[in-house]
């Protein structure tokens, strides 16, 4: 057989696969979330035998460009704003998630006067959204507000007098200020680096993850796909976690 009957023949095979790394897209990720998952990536190289994966070189050309790209970060000072911001969001997520649950075990209850102000209350929220903590950041972020706004208006702040709801509402209400306030904040001082030395690095440290994924794919269908599946797998979830909005 020819070289290139076999090169169109692995050609194929690789657009028959399916890819391990689902995605590698990450252009609207913030930097800070971009350095973070950089890092992550390059923790699980560590993990891994990268002599029997044939992924040596690769994973230290991406160790030479990952420790570049964070030099250009060390003027940059919000990775501690991002962390606020990832706590503020999962404080918000975890008052959703407590109140829909007080809320499902009230509806349950054979006593009226907990039963139906909780069934009123769990159709106001569902109004806006089935999965509020799903939503992207902004977008969760508008649906909350305008649920806050709600829970002011005709017969719903009696139905969360009620039901002892007011400190539950004024928490996911301070949650979702400060997330804003954070948010804004990161914003503001992510722009002073958009044109600088740090976006620069930052489209180099995104070519060579891509250029890590292709090999990993590649290794894949020569070595047999089990033996990158665990690395693929981290990376995956890792990508999955990546705020883009």
């Amino acid at each position: 057989m020819c070289f290139c009957v076999m090169i169109l023949i692995s050609n194929l095979k690789i657009k028959a696969m399916k890819k391990l790394i689902h995605s590698v897209f990450l252009k609207r990720a913030h930097i800070m979330d971009f350095y973070a998952l950089m890092d992550l990536v390059l923790a699980s190289l560590n993990d891994v035998d990268l002599e029997q994966l044939h992924l040596k070189k690769e994973a230290d050309d991406f160790k030479t460009v990952f420790l570049d790209f964070k030099k250009s970060l060390k003027k940059y000072e919000a990775k501690s704003i991002t962390k606020k911001i990832h706590q503020a969001d999962d404080t918000r997520d975890s008052i959703i998630r407590g109140l829909n649950l007080l809320l499902r075990g009230w509806i349950l209850l054979p006593d009226k006067s907990f039963s139906e102000p909780a069934q009123q209350l769990k159709i106001i929220m569902e109004e806006y959204s089935n999965a509020i903590i799903r939503l992207p950041d902004r977008e969760k972020s508008g649906v909350i507000d305008t649920l806050l706004k709600s829970f002011k208006k005709e017969d719903a702040p009696l139905l969360i007098q009620q039901l002892n709801l007011e400190v539950v509402v004024e928490q996911l209400a301070e949650a979702n200020e400060m997330f804003e306030k954070l948010y804004i904040e990161r914003a503001i001082k992510e722009s002073a680096v958009k044109v600088g030395l740090s976006q620069q690095k930052r489209k180099i440290m995104q070519l060579q993850f891509e250029q890590l994924c292709n090999v990993i794919e590649a290794n894949a269908i020569i070595y047999g796909a089990e033996h990158y599946q665990l690395l693929a797998n981290r990376i995956n979830v890792e990508v999955a976690k990546i705020k883009q909005d």
